[in-house]
Parts: structure tokens; sequence; C-alpha cells
């Protein structure tokens, strides 16, 4: 059968442009960090990946791939779209890097993924080629025709593949932009990382901590954020609580010019009020405007410690705090009570000490 070859230079030309938007759209926009930290860890720090560049890098090398695979088995008609196939699953397979690839590379289950999708392909292939030697000519408008949709259907689903087995945590993709805007001295940029989000870990609460200190905003923000890991997540260990592209140098020479608030802080992640008030009473002069969360603290230790030394006196603070223990007493159900906590004083002290 002749093939008319303005109708498949049409429904090749649509995939290409189908592919390309994909595939640049998911690299820069999406992955762009994951393929950041994948190059910074794999060649020793020795380089650097550039979103752009790499997203446009990556989509032309991916679609000259694919003009190979097209030559090579020659699939003109509904099954034209296959021949993305070993593009997308390159491309599936470096965006797939987990937040442990700086301990141990490994390409993990791909190892028989691959070889395994690549003869189910030259299967597909070599079947498609046979049916599409009497597959019926194209008729009607050549964008609503079966063809056309096939081949749409067909990409629409490897997309699909390509975001299941690529990076999605969510976390971590939080945890390679902050490492990346703080490496571009953007501490306030990175601050409104996942900012209204309760997931995290103790490695995303170390850069925040970090990013608070750099802007000098520790006290009075700190308890906005969810917190994981307690105070040891202010200081890297190399292990739990770690970086992958950003120094642990700077947060180490960080940690020393703000030293009084990362105790201060420290006290209160560790919910020590008694230390807490100690230090405050030796570094913040009681005329000096203290953080917001110094004075919930201090406040909340002179509510609960009898004959305490040292008190807040603050109208405002205390109405809130009255308020805050009144919605403890009232809401009987735990989880129900959480959430209203949260949702009216999750970004105070309080909700932190008091979580359950």
């Amino acid at each position: 059968m002749k093939i008319n070859s303005n109708s498949t230079a049409v429904i090749q030309t649509a995939c290409a442009i189908v592919f390309c938007l994909f595939t640049f759209c998911y690299t820069y926009y999406y992955q762009a960090d994951v393929l950041m930290v994948d190059q910074h860890v794999l060649s020793g720090g020795q380089t650097k990946y550039y979103p752009l560049t790499g997203a446009i890098l990556i989509t032309v090398v991916l679609q000259l791939l694919q003009m190979l695979v097209r030559a090579f088995f020659r699939l003109y008609k509904s099954g034209h779209a296959l021949t993305y196939l070993p593009s997308l699953l390159v491309l599936a397979v470096i965006t797939s890097g987990d937040k442990d690839i700086d301990k141990q590379f490994s390409f993990g289950p791909w190892c028989w993924i691959v070889p395994i999708l690549l003869v189910a392909f030259v299967f597909a292939a070599f079947v498609l080629r046979q049916i599409q030697e009497v597959e019926m000519p194209i008729k009607g408008p050549l964008l609503f025709s079966r063809c056309m949709w096939v081949n749409m259907l067909t990409l629409l689903v490897m997309f699909f593949f390509v975001g299941i087995a690529g990076n999605s945590d969510k976390v971590f993709h939080e945890r390679m932009k902050m490492e990346r805007l703080l490496l571009e001295n953007k501490p306030n940029e990175a601050l409104e990382v996942g900012r209204k989000s309760y997931d995290t870990d103790s490695c995303l609460t170390l850069l925040r901590v970090h990013a608070l200190a750099k802007t000098h905003q520790l006290g009075d923000r700190l308890f906005e954020y969810p917190i994981v890991g307690g105070a040891a997540a202010m200081i890297p260990n190399g292990n739990s609580v770690r970086t992958l592209m950003y120094p642990s140098k700077a947060i180490l020479v960080q940690k020393k010019k703000s030293s009084v608030d990362y105790q201060l802080c420290g006290y209160l992640l560790n919910k020590d009020l008694k230390s807490f008030v100690t230090l405050l009473a030796k570094s913040y002069p009681f005329d000096k405007p203290l953080p917001k969360h110094y004075k919930e603290a201090l406040y909340l230790y002179g509510a609960i410690t009898p004959n305490a030394l040292y008190k807040l006196h603050d109208n405002v603070i205390a109405t809130d705090y009255a308020d805050f223990k009144k919605i403890q007493r009232e809401i009987s159900d735990k989880e129900a009570r959480q959430a209203t906590l949260r949702d009216v004083y999750g970004k105070t002290y309080w909700y932190y000490f008091f979580e359950e």
C-alpha cells in the first residue's frame, strides 16, 4: 500500500511538537532540581546543571534518538508514536534519581525493566509494520482521524508512565529547590518553598532554619513551618540531616554568626523552657523588643511555671493564649482539636509545644 506522505508528515510533526513540549516542560519546570542534584552528585560537584540549557539539550537529543528509531523501524501511521518509547525510557531513567543518590548510585529495577520494555517494543514494532501495510488510507479531516488520535493516545500513555517512573517525592523536590535558591543567595525565596505544606523532613527543617538565620527571622518564623527532628535538625550530621548540593560549611558558619538564636531555638525545639528563659534573660535586655516566638515561649513559661521569676505582660499575647487554652478544653475529640488549633494557632510556639 502506498503511504500518503503528506498525511504521515503531518502526523509525525504533530507527535514531534507534543513530545518536545512535554519533554521540555517536564525537565525545565518539574524535574530541573532533581536533574541538578543528580549531575552534582554524579560529577562529584565538578560540573553544574543549567535548567534551561539542560532542558533544551535533553529535548533535542531525545528527539534525535526518536528520529533514528523511526528511520530504522519505519513506523509512519498508527504506530508512529511508539517510536518515542526509547526516548521516553531514557527520560524516565534520568529523572528517577532518589533522595539517597549521594549514598549509593544504582539503576535499581531499571536494569531489568528497560531490557524487557525494549524487547517488547521491538516485537510490537514488527507487528505494527505488518499492520501498517494493510491499514486503510486516512480519510476525512486529518486532525480528527483515527490515526492521529491513536498516536496522541499512545503518547499520552507513555507520558503518564514517565510521570509515574520519575521522582515525584514532593518533599525531596522542595529540598532541592531550597538548596538551589540558597546557592543563588536567595534565602527569602527559599523560605517560600512549601510554606503552606504540612509535609517535611529533618533535612528540609535544616534548610529552613538556615534560611531563617540568614534573614534574621529565626525567632519570628521558625514555628510557622512544620518541624521534624527537633533541635538535632538544626545542624547537619551527614546522615539523616544533610544537604546534597548546598555546602554544610555555610550552615555551620551561619550557626556561629547566629549562635544565640540557635541556642534559644534549640531549647524551644526541645521544649526546655527553663533553659530558654535563663539564656534569654542573659542575651536579650527586657527593654528590647523580643521576636514573636520568644514572646510566646516566655508567656507560656510564666503561665505553666509556679512562682516563675520571669513573666511577660502583654495583653495581646495573653488574649491569644487564653483562646488557645479554651479550644484545648472545649474540643474533646483529639483530631478535631488538633485541626482547629492548627488552623488558628498553627504558626505559634504554643501549637508546637502542645502538639499531640
